[in-house]
C-alpha cells in the first residue's frame, strides 16, 4: 500500500514546532498565546494522476486521499485557541477557515472529507500570495500570535514553468516572487510578529527537469523567507508515523530515544502512566486500517484523573477518515482523536500519576497512541557581564568583544510563564545546546544562582548577531528559539576641561569661579541624566597638594568648587596639578583628564600675621589660666582669724576686746591676678594665702622685732622670711601698752 502523503502530513504538522523568529532583539521575549496556520493546499491534478515511470502512461495515485487525511488529523490535533486557514490551489483567491472550537471542529473535519477535485486544477502561485496577505492582515490585528505560512505541493508552480504555454516570463515571475517574499517578511517584522515559513514538496513523480526547477524554487524559499524546506520521496505507514506527527506539533522530541517516555500501562479498564513534567494537553489517538468491513473505533474514552484527583475536561472525540476513493488503491484509514485538558485557571496538569478510563484498553494498545503536549517553554535572553560581575540587559551596552551571557530559563507554558522548578534529578534529563550564527557552539551549564542554563561568549564584531538555543528532554520535549540582537562599537568616552586657564587668590577660593569639566561620548557631551548616574564614580587627585574641591553638577557639566585645606594658612599655593577620572555607564569605560590650576599666594604678613597674633594671645591666655589655677587663695568658708586686743598697765591686762575676722580681699585680686597669692589685711597685719590649705603665710613685710609667732620670738630674724601659720597658731604683737593676739582658726 502506497502512503506517500503520510510523510507529507508529518512534515506539514512538524512546521508547528520549528524554531521561532523572535519578535524582540533583547532578552526576555514574551510568549505568544495561539498559533495561526495558513496552509496552501495542493489539490491540483498531479495529486491524483501521475506518469508511470516504466510505461510513460498516466496512472491514478492516491496522494490526494492521504493529503486530505493529513489535513483532518492536523485539524483534530491543534488546540481550540489555534486558527487554521486553508487556501486550495483549485480556488487560489479564497481563504477557508477550519473552525477548531469544540462545537464546530467535527463539522469542519467532515467538510474537509467532502472536498473533491476534478483532477484538472493547475498549481498557481497566486494561492501563496493569498495566504501571505491573509497572514499579514492577521498579524496587523494581533501580532502576539505565532504565524506559519505552510505550502504543500507536489510540483512546480505553473508561473515558474517554462513548459507552460500561457506563461510569458517564468524567470521574471521567479524574481517577482522573491521580492514578494522579502516584502512579506519585512512586513511581519514591522508588526513584531513571530513568523515561520515552510515549503513541503512531494517529488517522487517529478522528472529530472522538474526536479531542477524545484531545486531553484526551494533555494529561493530558503533565501527569501528563511524557510524550512521539507522533501518527501518515500512511502511510510501512516499508523506508525502518526505519533511522530503529534510529537512534532506538541514540541515533543521524536528522535531522541525514550528517556522520559510516558511508558503507559494498558489494563482491561484503562490506561495508566507517570509523567515527570507538567502537561498542557494530553491527546489520545486511536487509528485503524479498514482492511475488512466492520472495523470501528468505540467511542468510550473515559475520565482522566491525576494523582487520584484533579479537575480535567475532555474535548472530542473527533472522527477522521480518508475520503472515499473510487480507485480503491489502498484501504481506508479510520482515526479518532480525544483531547484532555486541565480546567483550573492555570490550565496545566501537574506531574504525577495519570489514569484514563477505557474499556478493553489492553486489547487496543497496538492502535492507541498517547500524545502529551508538555507544559514547558523557555525564555532565551542575552546579557552583558559588567566588570563587577553583575549582568546588564541594555542592548546599547552590547559592545564588540565584551563578555556576554546567553541564558535559557525553563518556564511553564501558562499565561504568566511561571519559572519551572527543576530538581537535580530532573535537571539531568534536560539538554540545552546552542550556537551563534557564525557557527560557534555555546556550552550551556546549570547556574544555581540564576536558576537557569547559561553559556558565556564574546560579543562578535558585527552589527547583528543571532543566538540559537535548543532545549531537549529526550523522548518528551524539544524546542528551538533564536534571538537576534545588535552589537555596538565601544563609545569613545572622554573628558575635557571647560576653561583654558583658571586662577584664584588663596584667600578667595570659596568665592572663586568653579572649574568646569565636560564628559563626552563620541565627541558629544553626555546627557545630564547619564552624568548624574556616573558622577559618584568621579575621583579628583591634586597630587598631594593641600587643597580641597567640592564636586557639583550643572546640567551636563561637572563643577569643582575649590576650598581651603582647613584654613588659608595650611592651603598650598602655586600650580596645582589635577587629575580627574570617571567611569562610564558601560563596562570598561573610563575617562581621564589632566589640568593645572593656579592658586595665587598672598604676602607673608597677610597670610601669617593673624595666626601669629592668635598664637601670642593663646600663649598669654594659657599663662594666665595656669596662673589662676595655681594661684593660692584663702578658704574663706572654712578659715578665719580670731583677734584679741588687750590694754596692759604694769604688765597687767586691764580690759580686752575679741573679734572674729574673715579673710577679705578685692575681687579682682582674687579672680583676675594670676600666680600672686591672695592677700588680706586684718587690723595691722597683712596675711597671704598658703600654697596648701593647711596653712596661711605671714609675709616678711608684716613682721616686726619682738613679735611672737607660734611661740617663737622674732628678734633679728624678723622680716627675713615668710612664716607659715597653721591652725591654732597665735601671733602676739605688743605696741606700747596695747597687745594684740591673732589666732588662725580652721573649721
Amino acid at each position: 500500500m502506497k502512503k506517500v502523503l503520510t510523510i507529507v502530513m508529518i512534515f506539514v504538522v512538524s512546521i508547528l514546532c520549528l524554531p521561532q523568529t523572535p519578535r524582540v532583539a533583547a532578552a526576555g521575549q514574551s510568549f505568544v498565546k495561539n498559533r495561526v496556520v495558513a496552509l496552501v493546499f495542493d489539490d491540483s491534478g498531479s495529486m491524483k494522476y501521475a506518469r508511470n515511470p516504466s510505461t510513460g502512461q498516466s496512472m491514478q495515485i492516491d496522494n490526494w486521499k492521504y493529503a486530505n487525511y493529513s489535513l483532518q488529523s492536523l485539524a483534530g490535533l491543534l488546540a481550540p485557541e489555534d486558527n487554521l486557514y486553508v487556501t486550495r490551489m483549485s480556488d487560489p483567491t479564497k481563504v477557508e477557515e477550519i473552525a477548531l472550537s469544540s462545537d464546530k471542529r467535527q463539522g469542519s473535519i467532515r467538510s474537509v472529507q467532502q472536498w473533491v477535485d476534478d483532477g484538472n486544477t493547475p498549481t498557481p502561485f497566486l494561492s501563496v500570495q493569498t495566504a501571505m496577505k491573509h497572514l499579514m492582515d492577521k498579524a496587523k490585528a494581533n501580532p502576539d500570535s505565532e504565524f506559519w505560512l505552510v505550502v504543500l505541493t507536489d510540483g512546480v508552480f505553473n508561473d515558474f514553468d517554462p513548459a507552460e504555454d500561457n506563461v510569458a516570463d517564468p524567470e521574471g515571475n521567479m524574481k517577482r516572487a522573491r521580492e514578494q517574499f522579502l516584502a512579506y517578511r519585512q512586513t511581519m517584522q514591522s508588526y513584531n510578529a513571530t513568523t515561520r515559513s515552510a515549503l513541503v514538496t512531494i517529488e517522487q513523480y517529478l522528472n529530472e527537469e522538474d526536479k531542477r526547477m524545484m531545486s531553484s524554487i526551494k533555494e529561493m524559499w530558503q533565501d527569501a523567507l528563511d524557510a524550512k524546506v521539507i522533501e518527501s520521496n518515500g512511502q511510510q505507514n501512516i499508523i506508525s508515523k502518526i505519533n511522530e506527527v503529534a510529537a512534532l506539533i506538541t514540541n515533543r522530541d521524536p528522535e531522541s530515544g525514550t528517556a522520559v517516555s510516558l511508558h503507559p500501562v494498558f489494563t482491561s479498564n484503562g490506561i495508566q502512566f507517570n509523567s515527570l513534567f507538567p502537561i498542557k494537553r494530553l491527546t489520545l489517538l486511536e487509528q485503524v486500517v479498514q482492511n475488512s468491513a466492520g472495523v470501528t473505533i468505540p467511542n468510550d474514552q473515559g475520565k482522566l484523573t491525576i494523582n487520584q484527583g484533579g479537575s480535567t475536561g475532555t474535548e472530542g472525540p473527533y472522527q477522521i477518515v480518508t475520503p472515499k476513493d473510487k480507485a480503491n488503491l489502498n484501504p481506508p484509514i479510520l482515526g479518532q482523536i480525544t483531547q484532555y485538558r486541565d480546567l483550573s485557571d492555570e490550565g496545566i496538569m501537574q506531574d504525577g500519576e495519570y489514569r484514563i478510563e477505557m474499556k478493553g484498553a489492553d486489547s487496543r494498545k497496538d492502535r492507541v497512541q498517547l500524545l502529551a503536549e508538555p507544559a514547558l517553554d523557555f525564555r532565551l535572553a542575552v546579557y552583558n557581564r559588567n566588570p563587577d560581575g553583575t549582568l546588564g540587559q541594555q542592548e546599547n551596552a552590547f559592545f564588540f568583544g565584551s563578555q556576554m551571557l546567553a541564558v535559557v530559563k525553563l518556564v511553564k507554558s501558562n499565561a504568566t510563564n511561571d519559572p519551572l522548578d527543576l530538581l537535580p534529578a530532573t535537571r539531568k534529563l534536560v539538554e540545552v545546546t546552542g550556537s551563534l550564527d557564525d557557527g560557534n557552539a555555546l556550552a550551556f551549564q546549570w547556574d544555581d544562582e540564576l536558576q537557569a542554563y547559561t553559556a558565556p561568549f564574546d560579543m562578535p564584531v558585527k552589527d547583528f548577531t543571532k543566538v540559537n538555543a535548543q532545549v531537549r528532554i529526550k523522548g518528551f520535549f524539544q524546542k528551538e528559539q533564536s534571538l537576534e540582537f545588535r552589537g555596538h562599537a565601544p563609545r569613545k568616552f572622554g573628558m575635557e576641561s571647560g576653561q583654558v586657564e583658571w586662577s584664584a587668590r588663596v584667600d578667595k577660593l570659596e568665592d572663586a569661579e568653579p572649574l568646569r569639566f565636560i564628559v563626552t561620548a563620541d565627541g558629544e557631551p553626555v546627557g545630564k541624566e547619564e552624568l548624574a548616574q556616573i558622577l559618584p564614580s568621579l575621583k579628583v587627585d591634586a597630587d598631594g597638594k593641600k587643597i580641597h574641591f567640592d564636586v557639583k553638577q550643572e546640567g551636563s557639566e561637572i563643577l569643582l568648587q575649590p576650598r581651603p585645606h582647613w584654613n588659608v594658612w595650611f592651603t598650598d599655593a602655586g600650580e596645582i596639578p589635577l587629575t580627574l577620572t570617571i567611569n562610564g555607564t558601560f563596562p570598561n569605560e573610563q575617562a581621564t583628564v589632566k589640568y593645572t590650576a593656579t592658586v595665587q599666594d598672598v604676602p607673608w604678613w597677610y597670610r601669617w600675621g593673624l595666626p601669629i597674633l592668635a598664637l601670642v594671645l593663646l600663649a598669654v591666655f594659657l599663662w594666665w589660666l595656669i596662673g589662676m589655677i595655681r594661684k593660692p587663695r584663702f578658704h574663706r568658708k572654712s578659715s578665719y582669724m580670731s583677734v584679741t586686743t588687750r590694754t596692759l598697765i604694769n604688765g597687767r591686762a586691764i580690759g580686752e576686746y575679741e573679734s572674729t575676722e574673715p579673710f577679705r580681699s578685692k575681687w579682682w585680686s582674687r579672680w583676675l591676678v594670676p600666680y600672686w597669692p591672695e592677700k588680706s589685711l586684718i587690723h595691722d597685719l597683712t596675711f597671704e594665702a598658703g600654697a596648701k590649705r593647711d596653712h596661711i603665710v605671714l609675709p616678711k613685710g608684716s613682721q616686726s622685732p619682738g613679735m611672737i609667732v607660734a611661740e617663737e620670738v622674732l628678734d633679728e630674724d624678723a622680716g627675713r622670711r615668710d612664716c607659715r601659720i597653721y591652725s591654732n597658731d597665735e601671733i602676739i604683737v605688743r605696741n606700747g601698752q596695747m597687745e594684740s593676739v591673732y589666732k588662725y582658726c580652721k573649721n
